[in-house]
Parts: structure tokens; sequence; C-alpha cells
């Protein structure tokens, strides 16, 4: 079987496509019942690392009118309703999945060398409570995917008779770690309010 790809997605540039945030940084203070999706980062080097968060307000807009997404440098981005649309589609095909038996449910590429990175793709189950719960997959479905490879598909060992990374999970991972290629400072305050919503998931 031929895995070797060339990945491609019509979500990809969703970042650089997305309209600045018009309001000052500080002003970003979304609820926790606004958030849509988290994506993290655990590695040797990086532990608790933050990738991207999506969500439904900015704490002035009506929810639902807009999707906030901030990157792995703070910096917050009105996105596109044609990438928000896509973002859903993906984010939908991703749950239906079947689940692996593997911690944080992670599917596992084949690499040659050892402690890859783990993508943590986090998706509240309901609208979140103010405050977080003691274990987070009681609020959290979590897929995961480990050494990620824009150019490799096959799966270190088949899931449930599967043999290469999902389509939907291929792009969708591929496209939120795009929120890693930001330069530029961090915006410190941002990042912090931002990980105080996402609770106890590190």
């Amino acid at each position: 079987m031929t895995t070797t790809a060339s990945w491609t997605s019509p979500l990809s540039g969703f970042l650089d496509r997305a309209d600045p945030y018009r309001r000052s940084p500080t002003e970003f203070k979304p609820p926790r019942s606004a958030l849509q999706l988290a994506v993290l980062r655990n590695a040797p080097a990086e532990p608790e690392g933050f990738t991207l968060a999506v969500f439904s307000s900015d704490g002035h807009t009506p929810d639902g009118e807009k999707r906030y997404a901030v990157d792995n440098q703070g910096i917050v981005r009105v996105l596109q309703d044609g990438d928000v649309n896509t973002l859903q589609s993906l984010v939908g095909t991703v749950l239906e999945l079947p689940v692996t038996d593997a911690f944080r449910n992670t599917w596992v590429l084949r690499y040659q060398r050892t402690s890859q990175p783990i993508e943590r793709i986090l998706i509240p189950k309901t609208t979140l409570p103010a405050t977080p719960a003691t274990n987070y997959e009681d609020e959290f479905a979590e897929t995961s995917v480990q050494a990620f490879n824009y150019e490799e598909r096959q799966l270190r060992n088949p899931v449930h008779g599967v043999e290469v990374l999902p389509q939907s999970l291929w792009e969708l991972t591929g496209s939120v770690l795009e929120a890693r290629k930001v330069e530029g400072g961090e915006d410190l305050a941002v990042l912090s309010y931002v990980r105080g919503l996402l609770g106890n998931v590190f």
C-alpha cells in the first residue's frame, strides 16, 4: 500500500485568510462556554504546549456570530465563514472515527525516531460551564496524533483495521499546526487567559 502523499486541505491557510482582531487583545475575554476547539502539544521539550483555540464569541459579540482563533503566539484572528464551515465539517468527521486503544485516543504514525510529539485535539462534548471539571475527559472528546507528518500517513499499528491516518484527521491536524508557524512575540496575557479557560487539560 502506498501511503506517502503530499498533504493538502481546503482549510490550509485559514489563519492567513482570517481578518485581524479589531479590538485590543486585552479586550478579548470570551466566556468558557464559547470554546469550540482546543489543540495542544505534548512533547518532551514542551509537555504542556498550546497550539490553537477557537471560540464562538470574544465576550462582546453575540455568541455564534463570528469565530475567533487564538494561535500559538496568542494572536487573535476572526475566521472567514467558509473556513469555519470547513473546520466544523472536519471536526465532525473526526468525532466519528473509531476510538483507539491508546492513551488519549492517540493515532500513532510510523516513525524512525523516538519521543515524537503528540498533537491533542480537544472538542467540547457540550457547552462548557464556567468552572472546569476536575477530570477534563468529562468535558472534552479527545483525538490525538503522534508523529504527525505532512508526507506520511502509515500508522505504526492498525486501528480496528485502519492502516493509515484517516483523511479528515490528517487534514485537520495539518491545518491546525499552521498556528505554530506564526512569527513574532507572544501575547502572554491572551495565552494566560485562554489557558485558564481550558481547565485541567494539561
